[in-house]
């Protein structure tokens, strides 16, 4: 006859009232530490001494009916209802300079971007770059060659998109101390 595995009830309850000490401490380090999911809890639990896998910490942790964190999502940027431009307008020229990229595709059904850079204040177009791919070292190859023509602004507009956001740009206009002001998302402007 083969041997079958034995059950909590056949050690006398042993691993049963373990286990319930288990979720014990387990229920009050997620007091604590209400973010952390099993697996860090579990780390916790080894530190203080205590044998536990991966496999049982997971058990456990459902049969206490936890569940894990939620992901929060990443926010790199925030538009803001200040920066508007009927809040917070354009008073001279080179006050504040707007730029966003728009794309387009062509008959080939290949993409093209356009990067447009207009002073707010003058309505004046300052420049159109387009091309199949527009780095952020073209965003600020195209910006260099603007503050040379026209001079620096005190401001740029724009939205919180991937392009905008760039560390790239980000680090080159808080070098020449140029304030980016983001616009709310979902705002026209």
């Amino acid at each position: 006859m083969l041997d079958q595995p034995r059950s909590s009830q056949q050690y006398g309850g042993q691993l049963k009232d373990e286990d319930q000490r288990l979720t014990k401490k387990i229920l009050e380090l997620v007091r604590h530490r209400p973010r952390f999911g099993y697996r860090r809890i579990a780390v916790l639990l080894r530190r203080v001494g205590e044998v536990i896998n991966d496999k049982r910490m997971y058990r456990l942790w459902k049969a206490a009916g936890l569940k894990g964190p939620r992901n929060r999502r990443k926010k790199l940027a925030n538009g803001d209802k200040k920066n508007a431009c009927h809040v917070l307008p354009s008073r001279f020229k080179n006050d504040v300079w707007t730029w966003n990229f728009v794309q387009s595709s062509t008959v080939d059904s290949r993409k093209i971007g356009f990067l447009n850079i207009v002073d707010e204040y003058s309505r004046l177009c300052l420049s159109i770059k387009s091309g199949r791919s527009i780095t952020s070292e073209d965003a600020i190859d195209t910006l260099a060659e603007l503050f040379a023509m026209h001079g620096v602004p005190k401001r740029l507009r724009c939205d919180n998109g991937p392009e905008f956001i760039s560390l790239a740009i980000k680090d080159w206009l808080a070098k020449l101390g140029i304030g980016v002001l983001y616009i709310e998302r979902g705002s026209p402007w």
